[in-house]
């Protein structure tokens, strides 16, 4: 005969956007046990079997007793967060703000070389320290340093490990607190030294600086707009002014009207 025995701490009450963490394995265990956040932190605990196994214990004798015993605060707000845990609404928040999470993780992995890893489900996400990718050593001093700044700039999140930190936002957490978070740790890991920024690679290989694009078009725009006084000719000189900041294949929808290369200009002025 087998038996399992699962825990749901931290990984429980919804937080990541099913009752239990167990529940996306469909795995049913013999043994649930429950802790901290069973009473939103108060000192509550449980343990959750069948009725087969119950049977056995009080058969046996066994006898299960603590300190905060009947204790009818804890049991009063051990209720209140259940029922409030089980809410539709509840489970619907963890996932989508979940989603939102590690969708800016990963971003932030993609930019930055010194994270290994992005990790998670729900409202409980990872991000490990390297560094190295390859080899995944771990960036012991990096971490604590990010760490550090984090908590100046507001933003609180657990290393473990040395090298893992782990973030567990509150069930409640809006979108726009949410994006603030992500806002703060893009700005930690753009100022602290050896992040190994991707961005800059990327950009010094190819050319592409965004701020410059931008910058050409409208001034390309507005000096054509005082010569003609004609807001047609303005996009001419936008049409234009594409050839020298984008790729000879570019080619882009944009609510104005459509930025062509000079070969494309040429080709549908000739078929005119």
């Amino acid at each position: 005969m087998r038996s399992s025995c699962a825990v749901s701490s931290a990984a429980g009450h919804g937080r990541t956007g099913k009752l239990f963490a167990i529940e996306h394995e469909n795995v049913v265990p013999d043994i649930l046990t429950l802790s901290k956040p069973l009473a939103n932190g108060l000192p509550i605990s449980a343990m959750v079997t069948s009725v087969e196994i119950d049977k056995v214990c009080k058969d046996k004798g066994f006898l299960f007793f603590t300190t905060h015993a009947n204790d009818p605060l804890v049991a009063a707000v051990g209720e209140k967060v259940l029922e409030i845990a089980t809410r539709p609404s509840t489970m619907e928040s963890a996932n989508a703000r979940g989603e939102q999470l590690l969708a800016g993780l990963h971003r932030l992995e993609q930019r930055y070389g010194c994270i290994g890893d992005v990790r998670g489900v729900g409202l409980m996400a990872g991000i490990e320290i390297v560094s190295d990718r390859e080899s995944k050593e771990p960036a012991v001093h990096l971490a604590e340093e990010l760490s550090k700044t984090m908590l100046q700039l507001g933003l609180w999140c657990q290393l473990q490990s040395q090298r893992v930190f782990r973030i567990g936002p509150p069930l409640i957490s809006t979108e726009k607190q949410i994006q603030k978070g992500l806002d703060i740790l893009e700005s930690v890991f753009r100022t602290t030294p050896n992040t190994q920024p991707l961005y800059e690679s990327q950009s010094q290989s190819t050319g592409w600086r965004p701020e410059l694009v931008c910058r050409n078009l409208l001034d390309n725009m507005e000096s054509n707009k005082q010569a003609s006084g004609n807001n047609n000719d303005g996009w001419n000189a936008v049409v234009g002014t594409s050839r020298r900041v984008f790729s000879p294949a570019f080619r882009s929808e944009s609510r104005h009207g459509t930025i062509s290369t000079e070969e494309d200009t040429q080709a549908e002025t000739s078929s005119r």
